[in-house]
């Protein structure tokens, strides 16, 4: 609600809770997924149902994506942020930065080449290169080696280069 003025941090805001969006649908089919000689599939299947064109049978009711996708996307928008999603927004969607931050979230690693972003169907199963980890990670901090990170510092300020070096390679 803050960014209803600034246009550009909207758009940021609303394709980071398109992505987060995304991110579970995703991760629930390939959760489900029991063949795995079959995930690289499913991984295309359903990248084509959130980001691909839906066949001329679909448009009208929504912009450019599954009705059923659509539905749920606003319902879940509205859940989590309390944020109503409007085709206006939708349209304004840059479908190659929701990709890239959906990859990034779930861990799918894609083959470099051009997606046909404007078809029903522009991921093959060919493009799923791999799933990596994913993991959050953690700040870790070292009293020790803080101190001696300043130390280092300190000591590099002062033209203590041999000092400098002596601290910083402690361990």
């Amino acid at each position: 609600k803050l960014s209803e003025k600034l246009s550009h941090v909207q758009s940021l805001c609303v394709h980071e809770m398109i992505v987060r969006a995304f991110k579970h649908i995703v991760q629930s089919v390939i959760a489900a997924t029991s063949d795995m000689r079959q995930l690289a599939l499913t991984i295309a299947a359903v990248l084509n149902l959130l980001l691909g064109v839906p066949e001329s049978e679909f448009s009208g009711s929504s912009p450019a994506v599954h009705p059923l996708v659509w539905r749920w996307l606003v319902a879940f928008l509205k859940k989590r942020y309390q944020y109503e999603l409007t085709g206006q927004h939708y349209d304004d969607v840059r479908k190659y930065a929701i990709l890239r931050g959906l990859c990034h979230k779930v861990g799918i690693e894609l083959a470099p080449r051009d997606f046909v972003m404007d078809s029903a169907f522009p991921f093959c199963k060919q493009d799923i290169i791999s799933l990596v980890p994913v993991h959050k990670q953690v700040a870790c901090s070292s009293a020790d080696g803080r101190q001696l990170l300043e130390s280092s510092k300190t000591a590099l300020d002062k033209g203590k280069l041999e000092d400098a070096v002596n601290y910083g390679t402690k361990v």
